[in-house]
């Protein structure tokens, strides 16, 4: 003899409770603007190296990033080496040094001073 599943009862007429729909999820900050030839600036706060390339990391404005990653919008991490990160930005390539900040600005050009 089969068994039925046991389900909470309920008065004659009324309706299961209902499971609330889930909280909507709060929505990432915006990226900031992006200036096709300036590169905001980059909090650069964290630096891992290894010598596989698939356990190398840092961490920019907060969030952690891989080789291949975008960060920004035209800002790719190219590779993460043991004292600095190659980055490409609108097809230039630069690097910076591990845990340096970027102030903003051209790449081409002398960062601007804080």
């Amino acid at each position: 003899m089969a068994h039925a599943a046991l389900l909470p009862l309920t008065a004659a007429g009324e309706a299961a409770p209902k499971t609330p729909p889930p909280a909507a999820k709060a929505s990432a900050p915006a990226a900031p603007e992006v200036d096709s030839d300036t590169l905001p600036p980059l909090r650069y706060s964290a630096h891992v190296y290894a010598s596989r390339p698939e356990k190398r990391s840092i961490v920019l404005n907060g969030k952690a990033w891989t080789e291949g990653d975008s960060p920004l919008p035209n800002l790719v991490v190219e590779q993460i080496q043991q004292d600095v990160t190659i980055f490409s930005f609108n097809g230039t390539t630069f690097t910076l040094a591990a845990l340096e900040d970027w102030p903003g600005g051209k790449i081409d050009e002398e960062p601007k001073e804080e």
